[in-house]
């Protein structure tokens, strides 16, 4: 044992003279600087985003996604996993009516991990979109995940390669000034005598531009300053008034401000401070905190394919179902299992290449150091992407 903690203390400080080689590229390349982590790649926008020509009503999309991602943890609130495995995802839409706003799309979900026998999952998906204006309405299978924009505290990344597949309503709106996401997802059901809990996920996430405009409207990218006030919250419950189990209630909110500043085309920076309040409302409350709250500061750069992003992480009492565990102060898996405050510095790198029409690889290095306990801990992944 004693040689095994030599070697992990070696690993570890080698990590730790690894880790300025990336902050020094990060700090002297020429880049263009984004906001949040691009994860545009990992999803697409439904039925509305599928060409078809005026004389036809049916289309087709297919989406390919293989992943391997190792989170090289060693704490307890997060004790590290490898995800490697394949999604399969292939659909068929039907437009009825001209114009296209209403549309019906039915497909396929499959997912299997590496390491397993058999599928991990298969679902049928089906979703109604009806679309007026800058709004989308979409009723059974609607656009979940890494969609929502969610940030990693109330969203863990991993929930992408595992648990995807969201199933209720949601409306979407995207104006020149607004970008908003509202959703329901019916996680589970129950019936008479049974002693499993429904459990419902909601959530709200926006952006209002307060300067600039928003470019997803836009079919090229305009290098314009700009500042947004994004706003989000998540909401998890689990009851039943015949299940023999104590209610739970619990949410997330999030408050920050994305300043965007151009120098040329081609350099820009940005400062995006959030502030998170965490609370259970819980008549029986059974985890260590009842609320908490944290500050996350976001900094990134980048160029081309390349982006480099710096984040400060500082928690206290804070929790949340959906997001990542690193950045909780205790986890659901174990209450006793507790750290009160959290202060993390993460260093993301990100290089995303384009091989083929519709197919990208991405590739992803994050080392993450606790202050609080002097710790160096690190993920990798390697994605790759095709959206036919």
């Amino acid at each position: 044992m004693k040689k095994f903690g030599l070697m992990m203390y070696v690993c570890r400080h080698k990590m730790k003279t690894f880790l300025r080689i990336p902050l020094i590229i990060v700090l002297t390349w020429n880049f263009t600087l984004v906001a949040q982590l691009d994860n545009s790649s990992f999803f697409r926008e439904g039925a509305s985003a599928i060409k078809v020509k005026p004389a036809k009503t049916l289309g087709y999309n297919v989406e390919v996604f293989n992943f391997v991602r190792n989170n090289e943890y060693f704490g307890t609130l997060d004790p590290g996993h490898t995800f490697f495995g394949y999604q399969f995802l292939p659909s068929i839409v039907w437009m009825p009516s001209k114009g296209n706003n209403l549309s019906f799309r039915g497909g396929l979900f499959l997912l299997k991990n590496f390491g397993e026998s058999g599928l991990k999952s298969s679902r049928i998906t089906f979703t109604m979109e009806y679309k007026f204006k800058h709004t989308r309405f979409l009723f059974g299978t609607i656009e979940g995940a890494l969609s929502h924009k969610l940030i990693e505290p109330l969203y863990r990344f991993e929930r992408a390669l595992e648990d995807r597949i969201e199933d209720g309503f949601q409306l979407k709106h995207s104006s020149k000034k607004l970008w908003a996401d509202a959703w329901v997802d019916w996680r589970a059901t129950t019936e008479l005598g049974s002693n499993r809990q429904e459990e419902i996920r909601a959530g709200l996430s926006s952006e209002y531009f307060l300067l600039g405009e928003n470019q997803s409207l836009k079919d090229s990218i305009e290098h314009n300053n700009s500042l947004k006030a994004i706003t989000q919250a998540t909401i998890l419950h689990r009851g039943g008034s015949f299940v023999p189990q104590p209610i739970v209630s619990r949410s997330n909110f999030a408050m920050g401000l994305d300043y965007s500043y151009f120098i040329r085309k081609n350099f820009s920076f940005f400062a995006q401070p959030f502030f998170l309040y965490s609370i259970d409302h819980s008549i029986q409350i059974k985890q260590p905190f009842k609320d908490g709250w944290a500050y996350y500061l976001n900094l990134g750069i980048r160029k081309s394919r390349f982006t480099g992003m710096l984040s400060y992480w500082n928690a206290t009492e804070y929790s949340s179902n959906l997001g990542m565990p690193l950045m909780q102060s205790f986890t659901f898996n174990d209450f006793y299992a507790t750290k009160r405050e959290r202060q993390l510095i993460f260093v993301r790198l990100l290089y995303t290449q384009k091989l083929a029409p519709g197919f990208n690889v991405d590739l992803r290095l994050e080392p993450v150091y606790d202050l609080k306990s002097n710790d160096l801990q690190y993920s990798f992944g390697l994605y790759f992407n095709y959206k036919l």
